[in-house]
């Protein structure tokens, strides 16, 4: 017996009325402050106003959305803040190089509201609208049963409770007459019905070369519009960032030249997107070797380190030169990391559908990377692969934006460096 309907309608009805009444605290409370302050503008300048704070307040409901979808866990509150801080900050700066009439405390309440309703928006969700899933046996790993960011429902027999559920996850090949039937009846009510393996990446967010298949390369390819706007990005984000970049640059040189003896810079032959090889530029982060000897992981505690290289890998700083490999179309800020020819060669005969990760343009940074660090073997190497899989299925200007959010995080922590 199944409840009729899911619960998605009446969640998405919740959720919508939460975020409208959020749009009109904010414009309550700002306009609050504004009169009490006795700083009442004309009608013209208040309509202005009015429009840019729901313009902010609109874009940063959205961006929070669609980042917690993006960003497998839940979103989190520094996020949420920087994502408001960006947005009300962008409508600070409209409004001051436009010239037009806005109220510092008009913003910074309508600022302070959004910041507010958007943390406690978190925590309702957390408490009420979090999706329940009903489980057939056998659809999804146990582990992943134990993940907290969804109500599970596991069954035991082809028919489910009184209870309204969201939606359904079967097994890919089920041939029980009795599940089947649960699930036409699922799909005849509205209710969702989804594959295992399917809620399973989106739950973990990667994606195992061994349930794959050439049938699923379409699966691969970004949306048209993706590629072209994402390469505007990098162009503006790394032209805006050079000047500011280029006293650290030339500081960082500066430092290791008189470290250890050597060049500046490290220049390698890497693995690009299609599989075409480009020289990547870094800072050299080891103490110089002969270039014959073959190529080999960096471990921890590696002795080729110099001691500003360790603190250069360990910050991520090294990666900095890149900017040049972005600038000219090599790389992007956000992708699969680039490896160097001879471990490609090598991973491709030990690893299924490796290659599936040169679909996308490689990364200063990457899912994988901020995920599991640097790889030291292959069965490292295996893991990461999964990772990097998603990202070039899933590959979107949301999730580039919860790479780079986590990428400035893990500069500061020093995960996974080696």
């Amino acid at each position: 017996m199944i409840n009729p309907g899911s619960r998605s309608r009446q969640l998405r009805m919740a959720l919508a009325a939460w975020w409208l009444a959020g749009g009109l605290a904010v414009l309550g409370i700002a306009s609050a402050a504004l009169y009490l302050r006795g700083d009442l503008p004309m009608l013209e300048q208040t309509r202005t106003m009015v429009l840019g704070l729901f313009l902010a307040y609109g874009a940063t409901t959205i961006a929070t959305i669609n980042i917690g979808r993006k960003a497998i866990s839940e979103t989190q509150p520094a996020m949420a803040v920087s994502v408001a801080v960006i947005c009300f900050g962008f409508l600070a700066i409209l409004l001051l190089l436009t010239r037009t009439y806005y109220s510092r405390s008009f913003l910074l309440a309508a600022f302070f509201v959004t910041i507010a309703w958007l943390i406690l928006g978190r925590w309702f969700q957390q408490k009420y609208f979090l999706p329940k899933l009903a489980v057939e046996p056998g659809a999804l790993d146990p582990a992943v049963l134990g993940c907290g960011k969804v109500r599970w429902l596991p069954l035991s027999s082809p028919e489910i409770s009184d209870d309204a559920i969201d939606g359904l996850v079967v097994r890919g090949s089920c041939r029980d007459p009795e599940w089947q039937r649960l699930e036409t009846q699922c799909a005849l009510e509205g209710i969702p019905v989804y594959y295992g393996t399917l809620v399973e990446e989106h739950i973990c967010g990667r994606i195992s070369p061994e349930r794959l298949s050439t049938g699923q390369l379409t699966e691969f390819k970004p949306r048209r519009l993706y590629a072209p706007v994402k390469r505007i990005l990098d162009l503006l984000i790394s032209l805006l960032a050079a000047p500011f970049l280029l006293a650290l640059l030339v500081a960082l040189a500066v430092v290791i030249k008189f470290d250890s003896p050597g060049p500046v810079f490290f220049v390698q032959p890497r693995v690009g997107q299609g599989e075409r090889v480009f020289r990547m530029i870094k800072f050299r982060s080891m103490r110089k070797t002969d270039d014959a000897i073959e190529a080999r992981f960096a471990a921890a505690g590696d002795d080729r380190v110099t001691k500003v290289g360790r603190f250069l890998r360990r910050t991520r700083l090294d990666e900095l030169p890149q900017i040049w490999n972005v600038l000219k179309g090599d790389m992007s800020l956000v992708g699969p990391r680039p490896e160097q020819l001879g471990f490609v060669r090598e991973f491709e005969k030990e690893i299924p559908f490796y290659g599936y990760r040169h679909l996308v343009k490689p990364g200063i940074s990457g899912w994988a990377q901020i995920n599991l660090g640097y790889a030291a073997c292959v069965e490292e190497t295996k893991e990461k692969l999964q990772f990097d899989l998603y990202y070039a299925k899933n590959s979107s200007l949301w999730l580039d934006l919860v790479i780079l959010w986590r990428t400035l995080r893990i500069m500061v922590s020093g995960f996974g460096a080696r």
